[in-house]
């Protein structure tokens, strides 16, 4: 049976006791909140006589001395705010009032405005490393005994998805000129047209069978993300898909889908966030022509809109169970400060948004913006994984489809990059590789036994 910890809030909050929640469930021990009396953990200044003793201060954000790896010397009074600290960085307070500039146009946010990036700590998710101090913290002090946070034997897990943004090169040509958009459309149709009469490997882009195929022999499951909405729908933007999942081919990939126990996700489109209902229509209209039920998203570009927070409580209302949309869109890193899954926290609500986010370490492209030969970008992707091992973490792969197999000229040095990482995934058993699905079902089987304790 587990230990209960015992913790008492000097000034009670949604935000803190949410937060200690968090603590208690990542490190698998069972906390209990009390009024009066002596508890294992204090959250205050003027009470003493406790176990061990956090005092809060805002300004404790990156505590220097243990990302740097000193020796902390654990005593009842902790000298750092790790509480306010972790439900800062998870709740992503730090970045609430930025300038405009510190955006892209796709109102993503920039990693030289990030703190983690302007504090020289990017290659760290803080939060992991706060939570394997107060680990330690509980071990020592308290005895607890805990529950593991993976699946027996596993240390971390790296979850496998792709975006499905250009399957088909010349999709273009079956839209219907119609409605919105139009311009654009006509000018990607004689585009295509013009290319595809000089192409002689046209459907090289479309590579779902060699990516299932590649990732199944090493007993890997992966999640596709499909565009339910393109260019020329209701609510399509210039920057969305081309292709349509109504058509012959794409039913056959579904199929072959649901066969081998490959996950099929939402690419929520460019203006989704713009009204919640867009999120149910694309939702519906996926779970039609996959005919099966979608529980995850990704929106395409990352693009959660100016008012991140909103966006995601629509992700609530339309009935998703994860989100893996929170991430840098140039660099490897990670975008909250942490590497684990997580509920975002609603300022608007002062309480926890019901959809588990998955955070994204490593998107593609950030790995070739220079042209890097696959050595190069491996090595670089390698470092991100041990990291994540190290800190027992989440770390999600976000690996377009025209990119994770090398059977065209245009992304082989990235298609091989993605095989020799499947390797080397394959040759550690301490890592689980899964896709998010497996993941979202791992945590909430937990958070139950958890529950039940």
């Amino acid at each position: 049976m587990l230990q209960q910890i015992s913790y008492k809030l000097e000034k009670p909050s949604k935000l803190n006791q949410y937060t200690l929640k968090f603590i208690f469930d990542c490190l698998g021990v069972i906390g209990k909140e009390k009024k009066a009396g002596k508890v294992d953990l204090y959250y205050g200044s003027r009470e003493k006589n406790h176990h061990l003793i956090i005092e809060p201060n805002q300004k404790d954000l990156i505590w220097p001395a243990l990302i740097k790896g000193k020796k902390i010397r654990i005593q009842k009074f902790i000298p750092f705010d790790l509480i306010g600290a972790i439900g800062q960085l998870m709740s992503d307070q730090i970045h609430r009032n930025l300038p405009r500039e510190a955006y892209d146009r796709h109102d993503r946010l920039k990693e030289d405005y990030s703190l983690q990036f302007k504090k020289n700590v990017n290659q760290s998710p803080i939060v992991n490393l706060y939570l394997e101090f107060f680990k330690k913290l509980f071990k020592k002090n308290l005895q607890a005994s805990s529950i593991e946070m993976w699946p027996e034997n596993k240390k971390c897990v790296i979850g496998l998805s792709h975006d499905v943004d250009i399957p088909d090169k010349y999709a273009a040509l079956y839209l219907a000129a119609e409605g919105k958009n139009q311009r654009i459309i006509y000018r990607a149709k004689l585009i295509g047209y013009l290319r595809r009469l000089f192409d002689r490997h046209p459907d090289d882009f479309f590579l779902f069978d060699d990516i299932m195929n590649s990732e199944e022999k090493l007993g890997f499951r992966s999640t596709f993300f499909f565009a339910a909405e393109n260019l020329a729908g209701n609510h399509g933007s210039p920057f969305d898909v081309h292709y349509d999942i109504r058509r012959e081919k794409f039913g056959k990939v579904f199929q072959t889908m649901r066969q081998k126990g490959f996950e099929i996700g939402l690419h929520a489109g460019y203006n989704a966030y713009l009204n919640g209902e867009n999120f149910i229509l694309e939702k519906d209209k996926l779970e039609k022509y996959a005919h099966q039920k979608i529980k995850g998203l990704r929106h395409h570009f990352w693009h959660l809109g100016k008012d991140e927070e909103k966006t995601l409580l629509e992700h609530e209302k339309a009935g998703f169970k994860y989100d893996s949309s929170i991430a840098f869109n140039n660099v490897l890193g990670f975008r909250r400060n942490i590497a684990l899954p997580y509920y975002p926290w609603s300022f608007r609500l002062n309480r926890p948004i019901k959809v588990l986010q998955q955070p994204v370490f490593c998107m593609d492209s950030c790995l070739f913006h220079n042209r890097e030969s696959v050595d190069e970008a491996f090595k670089n992707l390698k470092k991100y994984l041990k990291i994540i091992k190290s800190y027992q973490g989440i770390g999600v792969v976000d690996w377009h489809v025209r990119t994770s197999y090398p059977k065209n000229r245009a992304y082989r040095t990235w298609g091989q990059t993605y095989l020799k990482m499947l390797e080397y995934l394959a040759g550690d058993r301490e890592i689980w590789v899964t896709s998010l699905e497996n993941i979202y079902d791992w945590v909430k089987s937990r958070e139950e036994k958890l529950a039940k304790k």
